[in-house]
Parts: C-alpha cells; structure tokens; sequence
C-alpha cells in the first residue's frame, strides 16, 4: 500500500488561482441567471446557453485574503484600542469602556465588504448600478449594499473544496 503523500495538498496555490461562485437569490435560493430566467443543462433549454450570474473568487488560503485580513484585523485592533483609551480618559469604568470600545456593526460590515472585494477578482454576466465592467471599488459597494452576498461569498471563500483542482463552481 502505497502512502498518501500530504505534500501534494497545496491549498494555498490552488485558493491563489480562484473559482467561479454563481450567486443564488436570497429570497429563493435559486441559482441567478443574466436573463433572470433559471436555465438547466437538461430538459428542454439544453440547448439555451447558460449565463450564470458569478463572481471569481479567492480562497482563504490565498496570500492575498490572508493579507487584506491582518490588514483588516491590526485596524480592529487599533479601532477598539484607541476607543478604549478615549473612553478611560474620560473617567469612565474600565467594564463600560470596554463594552463601548467594540466595533459597531457598521465597521464590521464594511470590514467584511473590503475582505470580501479583496477575495474577489472578476465577475460574469454582472452588473451593479447598471455598471458591468469589475473594479475593486464597485465590489466593495456590492457587498456593502448587499449582506446577502457578503454571506454568500464568506462561506464560498471559507470552503477549501471550491478551490480543488478540477472544481469549478457555478
């Protein structure tokens, strides 16, 4: 019996090249078409071509996401620390400037939206404020204006399968 050799697993290269997440509905789960029709590759609209509404995606293991989330984690950090030291200064105790000293579900969320627009590096059949062609800036607004997506993409992105050889998500 020959061994499994562990070495042959690189996450990291495989999670650098990306793949392709269809984004689904939020209100019915249903994969998202361009013409806003759900279209199979069996049955009768085997012969319509299929114009998934996608984003490529980076995987968590990638040099990039990892670095955008030390980024995004020592601002936290820095957020909540400067906060903290505000608070205490102005004489209150150190249990309610802790709790105050948290970030606000705002930050958070445009936290996740950089994250996520960093991961994100093209998309097809899309289009955001009638705008089409991707830019970093614009997916930030994506997914600032869109939490449903945020989800999406987090989970996309945390699961290491997507990023495979030979898998491509749609």
């Amino acid at each position: 019996m020959k061994a499994f050799d562990l070495a042959s697993i690189d996450l990291q290269k495989e999670a650098s090249l990306g793949a392709w997440m269809q984004l689904a509905d939020p209100r019915t789960r249903q994969p998202i078409f361009a013409d806003g029709e759900v279209k199979t590759p069996e049955g009768d609209e085997a012969h319509t071509p299929v114009l998934d509404v996608s984003l490529n995606l980076l995987g968590a293991e990638s040099d990039t996401v990892k670095m955008k989330l030390d980024e995004l984690e020592k601002r936290r950090a820095s957020r909540e620390s400067k906060r903290y030291e505000d608070l205490l200064e102005e004489g209150e105790g150190k249990k309610a400037a802790y709790d105050e000293s948290r970030s606000t579900k705002d930050e958070l969320l445009d936290d996740d939206a950089e994250l996520l627009a960093t991961a994100t590096i093209g998309w097809r059949n899309f289009a955001f404020n009638g705008v089409e062609k991707f830019s970093y800036e614009l997916a930030v607004e994506f997914y600032r204006s869109r939490e449903w997506a945020i989800r999406q993409a987090q989970f996309y992105v945390a699961n290491h399968a997507n990023f495979m050889k030979g898998q491509e998500s749609n």
